[in-house]
């Protein structure tokens, strides 16, 4: 016989306003954590907007109990693109925008879905570009010195938070490894064509660097994160067929996403103790950017993740009956 199934209701706008409060306690604490203080507008431009962006996206796919969309969408934007939004920098915003942008492209015509996603990869490229600096009188470096640094690139764009800190080694597989799922999840649907779109991405990223450095300058760090950002999230966007698998898997992803972003927020405080503590014992030591202590940080930071990850996994209801 069946049973209902017990499961809290978050959903419209108290389900937004919960993922923004979360999203808002984290970005603020590795806002502390960076080096430059930014004005008021480019705070709210390149940090207030996209992060209500976010939490408004995020809890419109929960709300219609697209798991799998929500979990894919966390994963494109954690760490990288979050710490850089966190920073008031405008690589994070763009990418933040980026990843929300790529789940709308469906929702569009056919004849206008191409011409918008071609437009905003162009409008990327050329930001990407102004902001790398010339070379002036310099020579250009050598090819040879051109590929031997496409490692540091896709670092740069997937697993690097403050000023160019790279986040531990076993969150950047997991990173990894969670991309992998959200392919083979959008492969065993059926949707392959869409799957190419991350190698695509990741190809293009590497051809725009390249040409930067060879042509124009020095390439601009993480400027090419809105690249990766939006062909994941554009990916996260398959429509799972079933319930059951759609939940599950978007949990997994939600979960790995909120563990690599917590260890990007440790590694952050570990590397900032590091230059200015005797130590780099995360309990103990001073901070330069910030007078509160690296251990309040961290628990608040944790205590934000987990809420969110828990809000986001059990947010959007259950069918009526489970077995």
């Amino acid at each position: 016989m069946a049973r209902v199934a017990r499961v809290p209701e978050l959903r419209g706008r108290r389900l937004t306003l919960i993922v923004a409060g979360l999203l808002a306690v984290v970005v603020v604490v590795q806002s502390l954590l960076a080096w430059e203080r930014p004005g008021v507008i480019d705070r709210v431009a390149f940090t207030a907007v996209p992060v209500v962006l976010l939490a408004v996206v995020l809890g419109s796919a929960v709300d219609a109990r697209r798991w799998y969309t929500a979990g894919s969408l966390l994963v494109a934007v954690a760490p990288a693109a979050l710490a850089a939004a966190a920073g008031a920098g405008w690589e994070g915003a763009f990418a933040v925008l980026a990843a929300c942008a790529a789940l709308g492209v469906d929702r569009l015509p056919a004849r206008l879905a191409w011409p918008a996603a071609l437009g905003f990869v162009l409008v990327g490229i050329g930001l990407w570009v102004a902001a790398s600096p010339g070379h002036g009188e310099l020579p250009a470096p050598s090819w040879r010195a051109i590929l031997g640094s496409t490692g540091n690139v896709v670092r740069a764009s997937t697993a690097t938070v403050g000023d160019g800190t790279p986040i531990p080694s076993t969150a950047m597989l997991g990173w990894w490894l969670a991309v992998g799922l959200v392919l083979g999840v959008a492969v065993t649907t059926g949707a392959w064509r869409r799957a190419l779109v991350v190698p695509a991405a990741m190809a293009l990223l590497i051809v725009v660097s390249w040409a930067t450095a060879r042509w124009y300058g020095p390439v601009a760090a993480g400027g090419g994160t809105w690249l990766v950002s939006g062909a994941v999230a554009h990916v996260g966007a398959t429509r799972v067929p079933v319930p059951g698998a759609d939940r599950r898997v978007g949990r997994c992803l939600v979960v790995a996403a909120s563990w690599i972003w917590l260890a990007a927020v440790a590694r952050q405080l570990r590397s900032l103790q590091a230059d200015t503590a005797d130590g780099d014992v995360i309990w103990g030591g001073s901070l330069a950017t910030t007078s509160a202590h690296p251990a309040v940080l961290l628990a608040t930071a944790a205590a934000a993740i987990g809420g969110l990850a828990v809000v986001l996994c059990l947010s959007g209801g259950r069918s009526a009956t489970a077995p």
